[in-house]
Parts: structure tokens; C-alpha cells; sequence
């Protein structure tokens, strides 16, 4: 027996299946309205084409030791009419099933994704994707290389942010204070408090240590100039 892929989630993804619940499902709909109405059998033949181009979509979600992870399978999706309501649940604990779903309503083709599965570009993909092999068994029209993307299945499977991101070394003239505020110039800033007594301390990021409205003096005011 072949061993089925299996695909990690990235940080983001692995959050989704514990805070999803109630109303709050994690699941986003795209929608596209056509000029005429839909052809069910063309719509499940334009899916199933599409489908091939994005096998990690294929995956069903299943609960690790420590965290969750997407199993490859060889479920294929069913088109349905639109008859349940919207953004409701796809991913049930324990269920083998699909972590999208294609219906459709009169001219309107709906694509609904779970979140762990992609965000809204990779959903976007996927349904230009069913619309260009919709149109072209329909009609006979070429729109893979026009409306498809470039990347390759496997590009598709890949995590492009592990794999090219690297985070720049920060120059130590770039480096801010927390909270975004501007460094504080070195050394000691005399102030004095607008009231009867003066007070004379060392200044905290621009204000004094008294808590007290401040205004510099002297070599403090041409330092902060400067």
C-alpha cells in the first residue's frame, strides 16, 4: 500500500481548528455570477479538472499527538445546489471529508474554503481555475494559460514563506526603542518642573522622573535640536 503525503500547517493554520465553533465556523466564500445558468454536470467535470492542479486541496484535516495536519486523499468534491446555508461548517472532528465545497444558484457558482486549507489568493486560484475548464468544455474555449496561475502543482504544495523568507540583521542604526519611540540621546538631560519648585533629574525617554510638565534647559535643549 503507497503512503499518502501529508502536509504541515503553518503557524497561522494552527490556530484555526481550536477557536472554531458556534456561528464562527473559519469558513470564507468566494462567488462568481455568470452570464447564463449554470450547467451542474459541466460545473462537476470543471471541479474535478481544476482539482488535479491542486492536490494538496484533496487533503482532509486529521488531529495530530500535538497539532493538527493535512492527510492527502483521494476524495473527490460533489457539486450541490446551494441549499444549506452560507459559510456553514466544513471541517467536523473526526470526519473524513473535503475542506471545501462548490455549489451553485441560478448563474452564481459559489466556492466555499476552510481556513486551515488556504486564504482568500489561494481560494481566488482555485476558482479561476474551475471557471477556465468550466468555459472551456462548455465552449471550447482556451483559458488555462490566460486565466491560470503560473506555479506548478508542486510549487502549490510547497510553503513558500518557509522556504524564502529570511529575516533581515536589523543595523544598529535602525534599531527604534520598544513601542516604536525614538531612542533617547545619551546622556544625562536636565528639566525643570512649570510649578514654585524646580526639580532637577535624570529624564526617562523625554519625561521626567517626577511625572511633572518639563521643559529643557541649556546643553539639553541644543542636544534635543540637534
Amino acid at each position: 500500500m503507497a503512503q499518502t503525503k501529508w502536509y504541515q500547517l503553518d503557524n497561522a493554520a494552527k490556530i484555526v481548528p481550536s477557536t472554531a465553533g458556534g456561528s464562527d465556523t473559519r469558513v470564507f466564500r468566494i462567488t462568481c455570477e455568470l452570464k447564463e445558468e449554470v450547467d451542474p454536470e459541466v460545473l462537476q467535470s470543471a471541479v474535478t479538472a481544476a482539482a488535479r492542479d491542486f492536490p494538496h486541496f484533496s487533503s482532509v484535516l486529521k488531529k495530530g499527538l500535538f497539532w493538527y495536519y493535512l492527510d492527502q486523499s483521494d476524495l473527490d468534491a460533489e457539486v450541490t445546489g446551494d441549499d444549506r446555508p452560507a459559510l456553514d461548517t466544513i471541517y467536523w472532528e473526526g470526519r473524513r471529508n473535503l475542506l471545501y465545497r462548490v455549489n451553485y444558484h441560478g448563474r452564481r457558482i459559489n466556492l466555499e474554503m476552510y481556513h486551515v486549507l488556504t486564504d482568500g489568493t489561494g481560494a481566488f486560484e482555485f476558482l479561476k481555475a474551475i471557471l477556465a475548464e468550466y468555459l472551456g468544455i462548455r465552449y471550447g474555449l482556451d483559458l488555462i494559460q490566460t486565466t491560470g496561475s503560473r506555479a506548478s502543482g508542486e510549487d502549490r504544495q510547497n510553503d513558500a514563506f518557509g522556504k524564502y523568507y529570511h529575516k533581515a540583521k536589523e543595523k544598529p542604526e535602525e534599531r527604534r526603542s520598544p513601542r516604536g519611540r525614538s531612542p533617547r540621546p545619551s546622556g544625562p538631560i536636565t528639566c525643570a518642573a512649570i510649578r514654585t519648585r524646580t526639580c532637577r533629574t535624570t529624564c526617562l525617554r523625554g519625561r521626567c522622573l517626577c511625572r511633572r510638565s518639563w521643559r529643557p534647559q541649556g546643553s539639553a535643549a541644543r542636544l534635543l535640536l540637534n
